[in-house]
């Protein structure tokens, strides 16, 4: 008590001579020093809250002693710091993955990992870090796996039902960690068992009442055996050794859902810093040609946002199909292949070559640097690799040479291959259009970067579209979708949709006001490319004498030129709900798409379209938001 008096005393002389020391301060630096105090301590705030808002944390949680500090270790320094004992705080840090950092720096961003401590009594901290997760890494010792699988499945399924993981549909990785053991359970033995145990807590705990019941959400669905497939958010299960290092299952968790939280913090795609072909790297993929046989390439642009062009050394490509429609034959020596769009193309080998073999290139196109994936050609008792300088193809932003080439592919009107009919007995040129929608993409900036169709952003609603149309529920089926582009300058957000008759011919325009090349995809239909054009900023109604309506090629991706447009027609003749979307993976992903609902005149009720239509939806659906107590 004394001490205590004794403290009491010196802090109220140190106030009152803190407060003499105030008075001698001139007024002036007394209100600077107050303000730069106010300013910096409000400064604090900002870079606190700016810090815990970002959802870019993966969070590693699961039982004491699974692993999860050796897994946190392995991903930030490659090592696993044996003899790491049970966490009592968080292990948290911002680092390049270790197998990245030999990476160019700048490429890769950094990620978020935080240990979470396993101690029953410790576990409340994981919800600190749950706002701010992309991902959860629930780690799992399948050595140790059977005596602690009642401790383990308790913990999944706090997890699994919290609000927070619910609601933001937060994925979670299952970790089978020390599967280098040779006594380890394998990761579809743990899933079952997980699986039959939480189906049994599930039981268990639907007899409770629901104030005696902590968690937020039930899990699984009522009747049916539980799976982790029923649950909202996505639920993996992988395997994983700190002790060796064997995690990479970890990192493309990882990887795969921090790209995710980047795109809604802001932060867009990087550039790409390579081109694979068939996933290999330079001259790692190698075709054996015979000398004068005929190959029939399957050639696919399936990156995220960059357009290739393809070509093969001293060899011509004879273009035969695209998506499934005959091309007229014409010969090239590169093809400009989109993000999205396939080809198929006839090479003949050559007779003699002398030992040689060839490169087979495929360059980046309209990017700031040009990348090159590199694949090698080889003929009978011909060098293993090429010799001399990559083939050259078009210069790296010339559009003209592109859309030429766009325009020069046309629909074979003789071919028919299954069909009791060449395809150009179907004059599409001939067929009245029924409706005629202009759509524009474009951007937006609330509280973070958006992208629209006509001033709308797309947002997923609780319930999915299809479900919402089959069950009929009118709050989600409500279309108002513009069929022209807004001028008022004002962009929202909502479930895009429009409303199509069935067995109507459509024409749609797709505006590009922007620098960058767009790339379209329409599901379930192919259409007629009938017109595009570069640099003309909009589209008007006199560009239709421009309209190619006797062999425009017929496709289902497509690309819009900077400042451009391009028309296509399609008979919509296949009923359902279809996504028209970018094929630009960062704009698809933050709302450049909408969808096309077709239905039959008179067909609103689902039960009265015919089967021969549209399939019915299976009884066995796993239904969810609106619909989920249906």
């Amino acid at each position: 008590m004394e001490g205590i008096e004794q403290w009491k005393t010196e802090a109220q002389q140190w106030l009152r001579q803190g407060i003499e020391y105030a008075h001698q301060i001139p007024p002036t630096q007394l209100y600077a020093a107050v303000a730069v105090l106010l300013f910096t301590t409000l400064l604090l705030l900002i870079i606190r809250l700016l810090k815990r808002t970002k959802s870019n944390t993966i969070v590693l949680s699961g039982l004491s002693g699974s692993g999860k500090t050796v897994l946190f270790y392995q991903l930030r320094d490659g090592s696993s710091h044996q003899g790491t004992v049970t966490s009592m705080e968080p292990n948290e840090g911002t680092f390049l993955l270790h197998s990245e950092s030999a990476k160019v720096k700048g490429k890769i961003k950094p990620v978020h990992v935080v240990d979470v401590p396993g101690h029953s009594r410790l576990r409340p901290k994981l919800d600190e870090f749950l706002p701010q997760a992309a991902g959860i890494v629930f780690v799992v010792d399948a050595l140790e796996f059977l005596p602690n699988l009642s401790a383990v499945t308790e913990y999944l399924y706090d997890i699994l039902t919290k609000a927070s993981v619910v609601k933001r549909k937060l994925p979670v990785l299952i970790c089978c960690n020390k599967t280098d053991k040779v006594t380890a359970h394998t990761k579809e033995f743990i899933r079952k068992q997980l699986e039959k145990e939480i189906e049994k807590l599930r039981v268990s705990r639907s007899g409770v009442s629901d104030a005696d019941i902590a968690n937020d959400y039930a899990l699984g669905i009522p009747g049916e055996v539980f799976s982790f497939s029923q649950c909202i958010n996505k639920v993996t299960v992988g395997e994983a050794s700190g002790l060796t290092g064997d995690i990479s299952q970890v990192e493309e968790f990882i990887r795969a859902h921090d790209l995710r939280a980047s795109l809604d913090n802001g932060i867009g795609l990087q550039n790409p810093t390579g081109i694979l072909i068939n996933g290999r790297g330079p001259n790692e993929t190698v075709f054996k040609f015979e000398p004068g046989a005929t190959y029939r390439l399957r050639i696919s642009n399936v990156g995220l946002k960059t357009s290739l062009n393809f070509r093969i050394q001293d060899h011509l490509m004879l273009l035969v199909e695209t998506e499934g429609s005959y091309t007229a034959q014409q010969t090239y020596r590169s093809l400009d292949i989109h993000v999205g769009q396939s080809y198929s193309v006839l090479v003949t080998a050559k007779n003699q070559t002398c030992g040689k073999s060839y490169y087979m290139v495929a360059s980046s196109r309209l990017t700031d640097a040009e990348l090159f994936g590199v694949g090698v050609i080889r003929y009978p008792n011909s060098d293993d690799f090429p010799s001399g300088p990559l083939p050259s193809g078009p210069q790296l932003h010339d559009y003209f040479y592109s859309i030429e080439q766009a325009r020069s592919i046309r629909w074979n009107l003789s071919a028919g291959a299954a069909r009791p009919n060449p395809q150009g007995s179907y004059h599409y040129g001939r067929i009245n259009v029924s409706r005629t929608i202009v759509l524009r993409n474009g951007e937006i900036d609330t509280n973070r970067h958006l992208y629209t169709v006509n001033g709308v952003s797309f947002v997923h609603q609780g319930t999915p579209l299809k479900m919402a149309d089959y069950f009929e529920l009118e709050a989600s089926r409500t279309a108002n979708f513009p069929d022209t582009p807004t001028d008022n300058g004002i962009s929202t957000l909502g479930a895009s949709v429009i409303n199509a008759n069935y067995r109507e011919f459509y024409h749609l325009v797709l505006e590009n006001p922007t620098p960058y090349l767009q790339t379209w995809h329409l599901d379930g239909y192919n259409f007629f490319v009938v017109g595009m054009e570069f640099g003309t900023s909009s589209w008007e109604e006199d560009m239709k004498a421009t309209y190619n309506l006797n062999d425009a090629v017929s496709r289902s991706t497509v690309q819009v030129y900077p400042s451009g447009w391009t028309a296509v027609m399609v008979m919509l003749d296949n009923q359902g709900l279809w996504n028209l979307r970018s094929q630009d993976a960062e704009r698809w992903y933050l709302g450049q798409e909408l969808y096309l609902r077709v239905r039959g005149i008179g067909e609103e009720d689902p039960s009265t379209i015919p089967v021969r239509d549209e399939v019915p939806i299976p009884e066995n659906a796993i239904l969810c938001g609106g619909i989920s107590g249906l």
